[in-house]
């Protein structure tokens, strides 16, 4: 029922557990996003602290809407404990049941597909517990290693935007990529 909604048992894989963002993830999450190699491809560039926490207050809140529209972020830890990343997922479109993903890891992570298993544990939440229809992923050009695990987890390039970002003075093309739940096999 909408307003009830909550993810108390978080997710799981393997090799990690992905648990709902709460107030003591904050200064994580702004360690990870204040990281250059985080922030490198976005357009707002190096976040601001208070900005990062509004936007970690702003998940705790809405996703009291789930599942039919909302948002939820996952913090990404490995069985130790030890917080790898962040993964989310939030309501573009609630008549059509679009719905957004985002990812981002710590550096030193990088290359191990922890990753590519997290977002498919949220990808498979995503569709089978939100219900979703379509996921998107909008990734900027230049970022390969995102534009790989897009590939990697199955998603389907539907767009190139020609100069539809500007970072650093210059103009960055985005490619948008996208999953129905049809494609999962």
């Amino acid at each position: 029922m909408k307003g009830d909604y909550k993810v108390e048992w978080g997710l799981e894989t393997e090799r990690l557990l992905l648990q709902e963002i709460t107030e003591e993830d904050f200064d994580f999450i702004f360690e990870l996003e204040a990281r250059a190699e985080s922030y490198k491809y976005e357009m707002e560039g190096k976040p601001e602290k208070d900005k990062v926490i509004e936007s970690c207050k702003n998940y705790i809140k809405v996703v009291k809407k789930l599942p039919e529209e909302g948002a939820i972020k996952f913090i990404v830890c490995n069985k130790k404990g030890e917080k790898m990343g962040a993964v989310s997922v939030w309501c573009n479109w609630e008549k059509t049941k679009e719905w957004e993903i985002g990812y981002k890891f710590l550096k030193e992570y990088w290359g191990n597909g922890y990753a590519s298993e997290a977002v498919r544990r949220v990808v498979g939440f995503a569709f089978n517990e939100l219900s979703i229809h379509k996921l998107m992923a909008f990734i900027n050009y230049e970022n390969k290693n995102s534009v790989v695990l897009a590939n990697r987890i199955g998603m389907v390039q539907e767009g190139h935007m020609r100069e539809a970002r500007f970072i650093e003075g210059k103009w960055n093309d985005e490619l948008v990529f996208t999953l129905l739940k049809g494609d999962l096999g």
